[in-house]
C-alpha cells in the first residue's frame, strides 16, 4: 500500500488507551522478519517480508530508510 505524503514517515509510538489507530508500525515489528519504507518523489511505501520457513530464525530490523525506485 502507497501512501502520497512522502514527507511524513511512520513513526513507532505507543497509542493510548482505547485509541484505534497508531498500531500500524508495531504489527508490522511484530509479524515481519524484515521490514522498511521505500520513498520516492511520489510517495511513500511500508514494506516487509515474512519467511513462513519455520528453519529461519526471526530476525527484526530497525526501520530503514530507502530512496529513490517505485518498486513493491
Amino acid at each position: 500500500m502507497r501512501d502520497p505524503d512522502a514527507r511524513n514517515l511512520p513513526v513507532w509510538r505507543v497509542p493510548e488507551e482505547l485509541a484505534t489507530f497508531g498500531y500500524g508500525m508495531q504489527l508490522v515489528h511484530g509479524y515481519a522478519d524484515r521490514y522498511g519504507v521505500r520513498v520516492t518523489d511520489a510517495d511513500k511505501a511500508v514494506w516487509c517480508e515474512i519467511d513462513r520457513r519455520s528453519d529461519v530464525p526471526s530476525f527484526r530490523s530497525d526501520l530503514t530508510m530507502e530512496s529513490g525506485g517505485s518498486h513493491g
